[in-house]
């Protein structure tokens, strides 16, 4: 039996080399706070949720969920995906407040205010 995987929230943080978070819902069970982040070439790569320790002055970092048969790298594809559409929706969106379109020298506003 295979779980099926949807991205419920993606909240963008762009923190550093940190972008976003994710929370993902597999069947019933909701999972919050994966970890967006920018790669060496700047390719987003997700990290599972992790806790972090200190002991000697040393920090550790422990998973705080494993997967099997695959299903992570089922998971960090789903989050990709939306986050890819996020980031290409983001890119096709005009910003508020600025005019976008045809050039005010273009026929197509004659007449219109400068």
């Amino acid at each position: 039996m295979t779980a099926e995987i949807e991205v419920i929230g993606i909240r963008r943080v762009d923190r550093g080399r940190l972008r976003a978070f994710a929370d993902v819902q597999l069947g019933d069970l909701i999972l919050r706070d994966f970890v967006i982040l920018d790669g060496p070439s700047k390719r987003a790569f997700v990290a599972v949720p992790r806790r972090m320790w200190v002991n000697g002055g040393q920090r550790y970092f422990a998973p705080l969920i494993d997967f099997r048969n695959g299903m992570r790298n089922k998971v960090e594809t789903a989050i990709l995906l939306r986050w890819n559409q996020e980031q290409d929706q983001k890119l096709s969106t005009p910003s508020e407040g600025k005019r976008h379109g045809t050039p005010a020298s273009c026929p197509a506003n004659s007449g219109l205010p400068a």
